[in-house]
């Protein structure tokens, strides 16, 4: 008897891990195919357009080559350059996407960059736009973000620096508060093998977390998070692998600086690269690399000043891929959220569940944070005099939510997110067989005048299966435009028929 007893628990325990994953997978989702007016794929687009950040002059920073192993495979044995930062102007969408020159710091190796998130303090008076971009460098086990520039005149970055986030574990998305310090998601704990990876985001562990760095230290100030959604100290070019990225606005030259999440080629830290962009050049001036000693896999930064930045740290073990996977599908909660202030990584939320994605409110007095995985919107009413933050809401959205951008009215966010799991995993797994082509979404998230979501008025501004875009990570829209990024595929450009 007893020993039937066991036997049933064991059986039952697998069998919920098995549909819980089955679930989690959305093994059993139905969609169809909608778009909000005419699409088109964006010409010049590189490989993947996983995070964008747009400013209010029409312009959009995206990041484009992450730290995807078949990738990897795919381009190093040519070395070939796969990993870019690229600049999209909406006033001129015929012109498609252009790789931004980057004008490397002394000791910054652009070969290591593998940009995730991003976030921008834009500059409405010079245009010199800061990006704080998280990065996972390659061939590294740390996690940065990436200090730029943006040079209105040259339209280049100039990389200022990289900030290492030492408590951050897989970086996903950053909030920028101020010049050096930001918000950052860390989506997962434990990086490394692909098995520990997706347990983490598969399995409810509540192991990710939200971090903001201060300038000098990375705290963390949310844990327990189910997936809340890089470094290089000799920076080169080459080594760039850039996954988010942030902007922060110059309004009146144009020279916006971006920060761009690196995940260095060749090495196991994290950076953010800092760039300025020329706008007359259209060229990126890299200013710097700021090593994230305590980000273990950034993904995307969200600058609030410069060298001040959020950046989501989306899971805490990287290295071989099962145990990344583990991280990312298991509930482990691993992942966190970093703000850099100018001198130092601080962990602001621990705990977090693969956060991705983060972007602050127009007023900065919230911080949005995807915990993909979870399929969540976290609300974080953020103190501007500690940094620390307080959850508000937690927003469902049956989707794997990647990057949140504003709208220019800001009274809704964009999400990009990946609708069937298995579909993206076997589309990274093969990013150019069309038979593995990944479903993508568009989300409009609405908010009130206060800065929190309408739940029940999100609708779903954009669904494909695949074929004209596949895995959809972020989107930004303006002068009735939608622009689309993903993950390893392409981007499209939307003609809306009505304002968004």
């Amino acid at each position: 008897m007893f020993r039937t007893a066991i036997g049933i628990a064991v059986l039952s325990l697998v069998a919920y891990v098995i549909l819980s994953t089955l679930k989690c997978m959305d093994v059993f989702k139905t969609f169809h195919k909608h778009y909000p007016g005419t699409c088109s794929r964006v010409k010049n687009a590189g490989y993947g357009s996983e995070d964008i950040a747009w400013t209010s002059d029409g312009l959009a920073f995206v990041t484009s080559g992450p730290a995807v192993p078949a990738l990897e495979e795919h381009f190093r044995p040519t070395n070939t350059k796969f990993s870019e930062i690229q600049l999209f102007d909406f006033k001129n969408p015929s012109a498609g996407l252009s790789n931004l020159k980057i004008k490397a710091s002394k000791g910054w190796d652009l070969n290591t960059l593998r940009p995730h998130g991003l976030g921008v303090l834009e500059d409405k008076v010079k245009g010199e736009h800061m990006l704080y971009v998280v990065n996972h460098p390659y061939g590294q086990t740390i996690e940065t973000v990436e200090k730029f520039r943006f040079d209105p005149k040259a339209r280049n970055l100039v990389h200022l620096k990289s900030i290492v986030l030492d408590k951050v574990s897989f970086g996903n998305d950053v909030a920028p508060v101020a010049e050096d310090q930001f918000y950052i998601t860390n989506w997962i704990r434990y990086k490394g093998h692909f098995v520990l990876m997706a347990a983490q985001d598969l399995l409810p562990l509540h192991v990710g977390g939200l971090f903001f760095f201060n300038g000098t230290d990375t705290v963390e100030v949310k844990s327990g998070m189910q997936t809340p959604n890089g470094i290089c100290l000799r920076w080169d070019l080459n080594t760039m692998r850039p996954h988010g990225l942030g902007v922060l606005e110059d309004k009146v030259k144009g020279e916006h600086m971006l920060y761009v999440v690196n995940h260095p080629y060749g090495q196991t830290i994290e950076t953010v690269e800092k760039f300025r962009f020329d706008p007359k050049a259209r060229s990126l001036v890299h200013l710097k690399s700021i090593v994230l000693d305590k980000v273990s896999f950034g993904n995307d930064v969200a600058p609030v000043a410069e060298d001040q930045f959020y950046i989501t740290n989306w899971i805490r073990y990287k290295g071989h891929f099962v145990l990344m996977a583990a991280q990312d599908f298991l509930p482990l909660h691993v992942g966190g959220l970093f703000f850099f202030n100018g001198t130092d990584t601080v962990e602001v939320k621990s705990g977090m569940q693969t956060p991705n994605g983060i972007c602050l409110s127009k007023d900065k007095k919230f911080v949005y944070v995807t915990t993909s995985s979870e399929e969540k919107l976290n609300v974080f009413k953020r103190d501007s005099a500690t940094n620390n933050l307080q959850l508000v809401q937690r927003i469902p959205l049956q989707s794997k939510v990647d990057n949140p951008n504003l709208t220019p009215s800001a009274d809704a966010l964009l999400i990009g997110a990946h609708p069937i799991s298995y579909r993206t995993l076997l589309h990274l797994f093969s990013p150019f067989a069309p038979e593995f082509n990944s479903p993508s979404s568009v989300l409009r998230i609405p908010l009130t005048k206060d800065g929190l979501v309408q739940e029940k008025e999100i609708t779903e501004l954009f669904y494909d299966h695949g074929d004209l875009i596949s895995g959809s990570s972020s989107a930004v829209v303006f002068d009735k435009q939608l622009l689309v990024g993903s993950v390893a595929h392409s981007m499209v450009r939307c003609e809306l028929q009505q304002d968004v």
